[in-house]
């Protein structure tokens, strides 16, 4: 059984990887913007990315004053597969090249929660996938996709 001072290292360290991923994903979306023509809208993509080092901050603040860490645990994989369906969803939804974040998601479950959370973390990633596959395709949300099929 891990203690709770491993489970506060583990959420800490989750902390920090998500902004160093971010931190990332925004150099590289803003160094390929100046070379090449993007089809979705920066503006939105920064928001997207502020609004995650927002989530970031709060978790960091909620790990100090907050002793459940299970319940940490659970909030921040939720809210991670969230901000990764809205990355997803606005560099391109099926042409988007962040989809490798969906499975970085469920590897932090299975390492963070019980085998269970892992795969219902699994189950979780796939049909925030598809709703945001299927809501783009059916055009109820719209599309940032190069092509449409």
């Amino acid at each position: 059984m891990k203690s709770v001072f491993e489970d506060r290292v583990w959420l800490t360290w989750l902390v920090k990887v998500r902004i160093l991923i971010l931190t990332v994903l925004l150099g590289i979306e803003l160094a390929i913007e100046q070379f090449t023509p993007v089809v979705f809208p920066m503006r939105l993509f920064v928001e997207i990315i502020l609004l995650g080092y927002a989530i970031s901050v709060f978790h960091l603040f909620l790990l100090h004053f907050w002793r459940k860490t299970r319940v940490q645990a659970v909030l921040q994989l939720l809210s991670d597969l969230l901000l990764v369906s809205l990355l997803v969803y606005i560099t391109g939804g099926v042409d988007s090249s962040l989809n490798f974040l969906y499975p970085l998601a469920i590897i932090v479950a299975s390492i963070l929660l019980p085998r269970v959370w892992a795969f219902l973390t699994a189950a979780l990633a796939f049909i925030l996938y598809g709703a945001v596959l299927e809501l783009c395709y059916f055009q109820i949300v719209p599309s940032y996709s190069a092509t449409h099929p």
